[in-house]
């Protein structure tokens, strides 16, 4: 006879186990595929995003350069401060005729072009240096240093140092200043 309170068989109390062990798994799991495919998702809808701005951004670069020609006076505007490669060989012309029309001698050391951390997502100024010693009297000197400041390219004194040379006459005064000067070249994304 059974009473009010029923002691399972071994056998029930096995399979009611398995199957509550069974419904906290599924449960368990459930939550864990949820939040698996919720992030799935995130990840191919930001994907999705980034590939459709892309796409836009270059169909607009496209558009620009074929209809909008009035904006290329301003890229061509950039080669006057920011020189393509190709024109290195005019601003040193430019750097020497500065230090001739200040009655300088100008000795070029070294042209070294920098170089820069890749990064295609970016457009960088590429610089280059110029290392020169130059050598006269001091108020040609500083008249050169003006010159170069007042330059169309954007240049930049990166370094320099003064010293006295013996001259002749022993009364006039001549120095040399050796002096690196940095320019800026157009990123490849202008020049091409």
């Amino acid at each position: 006879m059974r009473g009010l309170y029923h002691i399972p068989r071994d056998r029930d109390a096995r399979y009611l186990t398995l199957v509550v062990l069974l419904v906290v798994i599924l449960a368990v799991g459930q939550v864990w595929l949820w939040g698996s495919v919720f992030d799935a998702a995130s990840v191919f809808r930001d994907r999705q995003t980034q590939q459709e701005q892309l796409a836009n951004v270059r169909q607009l670069t496209e558009d620009i350069r074929s209809q909008d020609t009035t904006q290329q006076a301003l890229v061509e505007q950039a080669t006057v401060a920011f020189p393509v490669n190709e024109s290195v060989p005019l601003v040193v012309e430019r750097v020497e005729a500065l230090a001739e029309a200040q009655g300088l001698s100008l000795t070029l050391e070294s042209i070294a072009e920098q170089r820069v951390n890749p990064r295609p997502a970016a457009a960088q100024l590429v610089p280059f240096d110029l290392n020169l010693t130059l050598q006269g009297p001091p108020h040609a000197l500083l008249a050169f240093l003006d010159a170069v400041e007042h330059m169309q390219e954007l240049t930049r004194i990166e370094s320099w140092a003064l010293s006295t040379v013996a001259a002749k006459p022993p009364t006039a005064k001549v120095y040399d200043l050796q002096m690196k000067l940095r320019f800026f070249l157009q990123p490849p994304l202008l020049n091409g």
